[in-house]
């Protein structure tokens, strides 16, 4: 059976990768007040998923589908990096980044609101950054305004000169391995 997918997400980036791919899905609000999380389990990808799990849960009340939620963190030198809360915190996390690779962790959940199944997973990239001066960093700061993507990047729009590697998918840099969500989707429909 197919049953509509419901997306608990305002990233326009997860709903323009799931356009991409043909997966007809509806935008609905995170329900989910963070904040108020219990606390995380003891492992980065253990609390990634447990958070992507929180949010489809939240919504689990008003939808009858799939609902789909997401999580992305990066990660340097074992720092958790989200989402830059100002101007200076993007500009500390820019240079941090600057010359080297870090890792960018997605953690997905589906929740089958019918059968109260559900099914998680993350997905890693490693991202390698060149050398960024200073004056790099401020520009792309201005220019896109980072502050709702972690690691206060968007990799689809970073500048010429920002980016040397990617090893992994470029869509969990994007914030949702779409190889993933189909994956999840195709366990959920039996």
């Amino acid at each position: 059976m197919r049953w509509p997918l419901y997306v608990a997400s305002a990233s326009p980036r997860r709903a323009l990768l799931l356009n991409h791919h043909g997966l007809s899905h509806t935008v609905i609000p995170n329900l989910l007040l963070e904040e108020k999380l219990k606390s995380p389990p003891l492992s980065l990808l253990g609390a990634l998923r447990a958070l992507a799990y929180e949010k489809a849960v939240a919504s689990k009340a008003q939808y009858q589908g799939l609902i789909l939620a997401a999580d992305t963190i990066v990660v340097l030198d074992n720092h958790c990096l989200g989402k830059p809360r100002n101007q200076q915190e993007a500009l500390s996390f820019l240079t941090a980044l600057s010359g080297n690779t870090h890792e960018v962790i997605t953690g997905v959940c589906i929740l089958n609101t019918i059968t109260d199944k559900y099914r998680c997973r993350t997905d890693k990239a490693k991202v390698s950054f060149s050398p960024l001066s200073p004056e790099m960093i401020t520009a792309y700061i201005q220019d896109y305004q980072p502050f709702d993507k972690a690691g206060a990047y968007g990799i689809q729009e970073l500048p010429e000169g920002f980016l040397r590697e990617v090893n992994g998918s470029f869509e969990t840099v994007m914030g949702l391995p779409v190889h993933c969500v189909k994956s999840l989707i195709q366990q959920l429909s039996h």
